[in-house]
């Protein structure tokens, strides 16, 4: 299921961008294997970082191993137990959630982590019964599809009111539909600039800009880096 992703990091260098971590539409969980991190003066072996979190900076003991898991904000509150809403706007210490199966897995290292992720995820998902996580997931991969796409449009082919969507959206994520637009371009863009080369008037229409300088805005505003420089130190690494 491409909601899941491990990123396995041998050493702490690809983790050093946390100290001007970009906004993003998704809740990373961070563990370390070997070694350990200090965040605000306090020594951790994992953390959340919400999906609107403020920017935060790592210092990292030597030879730190570390899995980095980026998961939708639905996923995240199935896997943790916690709220998108609570989650969203923090940095979250591990041992400061309790603990479940999937966190059990992680900071052992366990090579069945995503699958327990995955069936943590199906349960939770079919055992809640409740309409706002299904109204949620639909409409983040029709923003995900077609980040111009309005939302009255996703709500009436939904058959719902376009409150009734937000509301859901914000219960599920934490953030406002706005919001979640906001990063949702913001992600797909990034990505595009950092692995691609097409120009960057192209990737601001791709990812649903008006153009390029709504793209810079939102950038600025949202990750404190202009995409120019995204684009040039992707070149450089």
């Amino acid at each position: 299921m491409s909601q899941f992703v491990a990123t396995d990091y041998p050493n702490a260098e690809p983790l050093m961008s946390n100290s001007s971590e970009m906004a993003t539409a998704r809740i990373k969980i961070i563990v370390a294997s070997r070694g350990f991190f200090y965040i605000a003066g306090r020594k951790r072996t994992g953390f959340v970082v919400g999906s609107c979190a403020a920017p935060i900076e790592v210092m990292y003991s030597e030879n730190v191993n570390c899995t980095e898991f980026s998961l939708p904000a639905w996923v995240g509150t199935a896997v943790l137990g916690v709220s998108g809403r609570d989650l969203s706007h923090d940095v979250h210490d591990i041992s400061d959630i309790p603990q479940t199966p999937f966190l059990s897995a992680v900071q052992q290292s366990a090579p069945d982590a995503l699958d327990i992720a995955r069936m943590a995820y199906m349960n939770w998902s079919a055992g809640r019964g409740t309409a706002d996580a299904h109204i949620a997931q639909r409409v983040w991969h029709a923003l995900q599809a077609d980040p111009t796409r309005r939302l009255c449009d996703i709500a009436d082919s939904l058959e719902l009111s376009d409150r009734r969507i937000r509301a859901a959206v914000r219960e599920e994520a934490g953030l406002s539909a706005a919001q979640w637009r906001k990063l949702i371009r913001l992600e797909k863009s990034s990505q595009a600039i950092s692995s691609g080369t097409d120009s960057l008037a192209t990737v601001a229409l791709d990812a649903g800009y008006a153009d390029q300088s709504h793209m810079n805005r939102d950038f600025r505003e949202l990750a404190g880096v202009s995409p120019s420089k995204l684009r040039q130190d992707s070149v450089m690494v």
